[in-house]
Parts: C-alpha cells; structure tokens; sequence
C-alpha cells in the first residue's frame, strides 16, 4: 500500500506538471490567434500596395530643378493609375493598409471633457476612397459612400476600442464630438464607428484606429493603395511592368507593387508556424502522459491481479471492474488538476492585467485542457481495464 501510494503521488505531480504546460500553451496559442474568428474590418482581394519614391540626388536621372514638383509629379502619377482601364479606386495613404506593424498611440482630448482621455489606437490617414478600397464598414449602419462624405468634410473615423471602452464607456458616444490629438493640427468632429482595420489576421482587437483624411497638398511620405476591377489584377500588373509613363514621372516614381494577400501571407506565416509548433508541443505532451500512464497502469493492473480476482469471486461485473480502473485513473487526474489550479489561480488577477485577457477565458483553456488529459487517460487505461475484466479468478488466485 505504502508502494503504491508512492507511485500514486508521483502520478499526480507528473499530471500537474503536464496540465499546467498544456495549459499554458493553448492559452498562449488562445491569446495569438483568437484574432482569426473575428472580423479583419477589410477585405483584401484586388488590393495592391505601391510605395511612391523619389530619385536619389546621386541617380543619374536626378534633376534638381524638379525637385519642387514632388507633389504635383506625385498626384499626376496617381491619375494615370485611375485612368488604367483595370483600376477601380486608387488612394494616398499613410499607414493604412494592414500588415504592417504601426504601433502609433494617441492621447485625446475630447471636447467637454476635463482631461486627457487615453486612447491607444493606430493612427492613420488616407484619401477618402481608402473606404471603398479596403472596403471598411461602419458599426452604426453609415454607407460608405456617407464615410467617404465624412472623411472629404475632415471628419474623423474612430473604431471601437477595448482598453478605452473599459475606461470610459461606449466609443460611440464620442460621435459628434470634436477632438484632437498630436499629429491632428486642428480639432476634427468624429463622424462615425467603423470596424478597427487590424494589423494582421491573428491579432485580436485590443487597440482601436484613428482614420482621418490625408491632405495631398502636403509633401509627406505617403504610399498608395489601389483596388483593381474584380479579375482584372494580372491585366494590371503587366501595364504597371510595361507602360513606364504609369510609374516614372521626372524625380518621381512608383515601385514595388505587391498584392495585398501576398502581403497577408508574409506577414501571417511567423504565427501560423508558432501556432502549429505551440499545438505539436501539446500532442506531444498529451502522447508522452498517454504512453507513460498505460505503462504505469498496465503494472498496475498486473501487480492487482488477486485483488482483481478476489472481487470478481465476490461478485464484482466487468463493468464494475472497468468502472473502477477508469474512475481511479480520473481520480489521479482530479487531483493533479486541483493541484495545478491552487498553484495558478491565486495569481490569475497578475495574470489578467499582463494579458489583457477575461479571467474566464484561462477557465475556459482549463476546461479543454482537462478534457484531453481525460481522453487520454480513458485511451491509456482502456487495454488494461479490458485485460483485468478478462481475468479469471479461480485460475489468478491458483497462481497466487
């Protein structure tokens, strides 16, 4: 007895330890990519990215004289994009597209409100037809043709915002307010709510967006976004390679043009790659505990033989045989999990404000992980379960 409540007591600490790294890897897989069942807020197919760049005084194509034509060479190239047959919508912007990493916050002031209110958001402006090229989406029912009318007036689209709303309250209530922020010269009302255009397909929706309309009369960097007719892309690409009045005006020109879900691609493959390793470490956590407890159970099973038999003599059914091997090894289990909760959840409050997560989203992992640890604590037990009902009694206490 003294034996067996030895091993019984490694059994729990080794569930304990294999529960709390399951746990944590599918919290962390949880908090990665729980992003991917949420709205994007923008619809990538027939979107192209091109930067726009100006000649370096050492090029040999350099002229000095056009340098103060920038902005003009500028808007000239990007009415040849709209002139191509297969383009739809073309639009300036500055840090709009997704997939890239912007990680601009903003501090607003609100007008009516005594101080300060934090709202951590990406910053970005764009001309108004970026609506209609990203196909962003309004949460209070607008049209985008009434959100290209706002940006156009110098209104400010805002989207929702997780850390404000927890603050604060509604974001919506902020429509119709002016407000002002850093990069903002003037106060600017907020028009409406649209869906926040997240950074990559994974990242869930903690931070919010500020979008507001870019002035073209300014020589800031700026790059363009292009939406081409549905089907026409690789039309596209051959006049963008070919027509060179489309991409060069004197200092002027246009590179680097990349679809939108190429981009998409690059930039989601790191988090794919991490979450199918965090997944690969659990099942092979879950197969290593599954391989050890049939060992361990199949010994002790063997070493129970006579007590096996005496029961079955006394009356004892298969079914109560397999009952109580299968309810031990759950028992083991409950164990192990209590063990790894009192170790854990003491610290869950730390745990919430670091994350940013709910606390009932670790309850709900905790949930899942004790479900598969009890698959395969049923898989691991099932054989010697299934051999102990097999048994025999006269002959097993004959060998006795």
């Amino acid at each position: 007895m003294t034996s067996e409540w030895r091993i019984n007591v490694w059994l729990v600490l080794e569930m304990a330890v294999v529960a709390l790294a399951i746990w944590a890897m599918l919290s962390v897989t949880w908090m990665e990519s729980k992003g991917i069942l949420e709205s994007r807020g923008f619809s990538p197919e027939d979107v192209y990215s091109i930067e726009v760049r100006n000649l370096n005084i050492n090029s040999p194509d350099y002229r000095k004289e056009y340098e103060s034509n920038y902005i003009q060479d500028r808007e000239e190239l990007m009415k040849r994009l709209k002139d191509n047959p297969n383009v739809d919508y073309v639009s300036l912007h500055n840090n709009v597209l997704p997939y890239n990493f912007n990680f601009m916050g903003n501090i607003m002031n609100i007008e009516g409100a005594p101080d300060s209110v934090e709202y951590y958001a990406n910053c970005r402006k764009a001309e108004p037809d970026i609506i209609k090229i990203l196909d962003i989406k309004s949460t209070t029912g607008k049209t985008q043709e009434e959100l290209v009318a706002m940006l156009e007036r110098g209104e400010v689209l805002l989207s929702p915002n997780k850390m404000y709303e927890e603050k604060f309250g509604d974001v919506k209530e902020l429509i119709g307010k002016k407000i002002s922020f850093y990069d903002l010269e003037t106060p600017a009302r907020v028009g409406d709510i649209v869906e926040n255009v997240r950074r990559t397909d994974y990242e869930p929706r903690n931070e919010g967006m500020v979008l507001y309309s870019y002035d073209p009369n300014k020589p800031d960097w700026g790059n363009i976004a292009l939406k081409v007719k549905p089907g026409r892309g690789k039309a596209f690409e051959e006049d963008f390679k070919t027509d060179r009045s489309m991409t060069r005006l004197r200092n002027v020109f246009l590179t680097d043009l990349q679809r939108l879900t190429d981009l998409g691609e690059v930039v989601n493959t790191p988090q794919k790659i991490d979450n199918r390793l965090r997944v690969g470490i659990s099942a092979f956590l879950l197969i290593t505990i599954f391989l050890g407890l049939l060992g361990s159970f199949w010994f002790r099973v063997q070493q129970r033989i006579s007590e096996i038999a005496i029961r079955k003599t006394f009356g004892a059914t298969d079914k109560d045989l397999f009952r109580r091997i299968i309810g031990e090894g759950l028992l083991l289990l409950l164990a192990g999990l209590l063990f790894t909760s009192a170790c854990v959840w003491p610290f869950i409050g730390e745990i919430v404000e670091i994350t940013g997560e709910e606390w009932y989203a670790f309850l709900a992992v905790e949930a899942v992980t004790a479900g598969l640890m009890a698959v395969g604590i049923i898989l691991s037990l099932w054989y010697p379960a299934y051999r102990a009902m097999k048994i025999e009694p006269a002959i097993a206490v004959k060998e006795e």
